[in-house]
């Protein structure tokens, strides 16, 4: 009998999945039999185009039309296949969506992926022993094992301001995951928001209004030019039009706004596995909950990021609502190199699967107990706080995102002690701080056209690495945009 593994969707997390699971033996000697079931009419998750249907249907991606990357492409793409030659530093969205096509045909990927297929339900049989999962096509599947890779990044998170739904509802104000084009929404313009989106939808917005409010959380109160005032979070919005902030200043008359404000998770499929709500603190009497929660910022508790640990998996499995080491998540860690990152995952994964004795419950909970410590020397005191800092840049430092991807490929490959395959370059950690200087450098290459004369003859060789990293650091000494502009402008590093 195969091993029968679902991955539920189809974006970069899934397609890690399955490539690096059809890369192990077990799948080569047909004990795998692996099926990605994706929702939407082709590959690429968030990546994948798509307007919004109206006003209140949640869109299916929160793609905008000039969205790039916000890291450089060398340092955001998978370890195991590269951009094209040439490719702008910072791509386009259409470009790094042509790359999960091209990561999917070069890995032979899309007989195994199911598209216009949404999983519906998942729950564990115990008379079985397997997982039920019902498609959206009305069949219903049996699997040994689930991957979860469907994102994050889907349902928009309306924070309760006060006087933000009256906003909502008079069509006064929209979440950004609806905004794809710069258009003309009345004098003054309030972008809440100071992640790559706010700061992107800004620039654009700028040339549509007269006044131009970005609220950023903890900024301070600052004209940055005669259009664009920089303002702290938003703490109220009025009927009259007046916008408060946490500073207690107010901006009058404000037309609309747009809310930059991020995503809860959200898998509904997992209804009867997971809890939507904050889970209980830790005692001595109860050191893990009997479900696995969604706490909105955070699926707890998880081993790695990766595999549910509930109290029934450490005292009596029989209880236990699955098996642990039966279900998976990809891609849930925050503020990190995703792309890279959900390759470690999913090699982390495949040892389980081929050896679930390789991580026992017992080690799981000493790893929950360490992230519980890291999170303490942050700072952070409240259980609130815990789950919202769960996933978010493993423990605060640019640094430590690669110390868990290397970690996560010691034990992908055991007989490796430092010489372990994909193991974190040494210009990874040096590409990650500098990426806001090398971006505003890149976009004043791009504007000034100067671009395709830096690309030119890029990532020809068969290890296209050394020649990209040797094209940051030359941008990195240059001078390039660092003169003052005729008009002060925004800066990334404020944003």
């Amino acid at each position: 009998m195969s091993l029968s593994i679902c991955i539920i969707g189809g974006g970069a997390g899934g397609l890690a999945a399955l490539k690096v699971l059809k890369e192990s033996e077990e799948y080569e000697r047909g004990l795998w039999d692996i099926t990605v079931y994706e929702a939407r009419d082709d590959i690429g998750g968030i990546w994948l185009p798509a307007e919004p249907i109206d006003s209140t249907t949640t869109p299916l991606t929160p793609l905008y039309d000039s969205l790039t990357t916000n890291l450089p492409h060398p340092l955001m793409a998978f370890q195991s296949h590269h951009f094209p030659p040439e490719t702008p530093l910072f791509p386009r969205a259409s470009v790094v969506l042509e790359y999960l096509k091209s990561y999917a045909s070069t890995f032979d990927l899309y007989p195994h992926i199911r598209v216009k297929t949404a999983v519906d339900d998942v729950r564990w049989m115990k008379d079985t022993s397997n997982f039920e999962v019902k498609l959206s096509d009305g069949l219903t599947k049996s699997f040994d094992k689930v991957i979860v890779a469907n994102g994050h990044y889907s349902l928009p998170y309306f924070p309760p301001t006060p006087g933000l739904d009256k906003w909502l509802s008079a069509g006064k104000a929209m979440h950004s995951a609806w905004y794809r084009r710069a258009s003309d929404h009345g004098r003054t313009v309030l972008v809440a928001g100071g992640g790559p989106s706010g700061r992107d939808i800004t620039l654009e917005m700028k040339n549509r209004c007269t006044t131009l409010v970005h609220s950023v959380p903890g900024s301070p109160s600052k004209d940055l030019d005669s259009v664009v005032k920089l303002r702290p979070a938003v703490t109220a919005f009025s009927d009259d039009g007046t916008v408060t902030f946490e500073d207690g200043s107010t901006y009058r008359n404000v037309d609309f706004a747009i809310l930059g404000t991020g995503y809860q998770f959200s898998f509904p499929f997992l209804s009867p596995l997971l809890d939507d709500s904050l889970p209980p603190a830790p005692s001595e009497e109860k050191r893990l909950p009997d479900h696995l929660h969604n706490t909105r910022y955070s699926i707890y508790p998880l081993h790695h990021h990766i595999f549910p640990l509930l109290s029934s998996h450490l005292t009596d499995t029989h209880d236990a609502p699955f098996p642990f080491g039966s279900l998976a998540f990809v891609g849930l860690s925050v503020r990190v190199i995703i792309l890279p990152i959900e390759e470690c995952q999913a090699r982390f994964i495949s040892r389980v699967f081929r050896d679930p004795t390789s991580i026992t419950p017992e080690a799981a909970y000493r790893d929950i107990q360490d992230r519980y410590e890291e999170l303490s020397k942050r700072g952070i005191s409240t259980h609130q706080e815990y789950m919202k800092n769960w996933h978010r840049n493993m423990s605060g430092t640019e640094t430590e995102q690669f110390a868990y991807r290397d970690q996560l490929l010691r034990f992908a490959y055991p007989d490796h002690i430092d010489d372990f395959p994909y193991k974190v370059e040494p210009w990874a950690p040096w590409a990650n701080n500098d990426k806001l200087s090398l971006r505003a450098k890149w976009e004043h290459l791009e504007k000034t056209g100067q671009d395709k004369e830096w690309l030119k003859g890029v990532g020809y060789s068969d290890d296209p690495t050394p020649e990209w990293v040797e094209l940051m650091k030359k941008l990195a000494k240059s001078t390039i945009g660092t003169a003052p502009d005729p008009e002060p402008s925004l800066s990334s590093e404020t944003l």
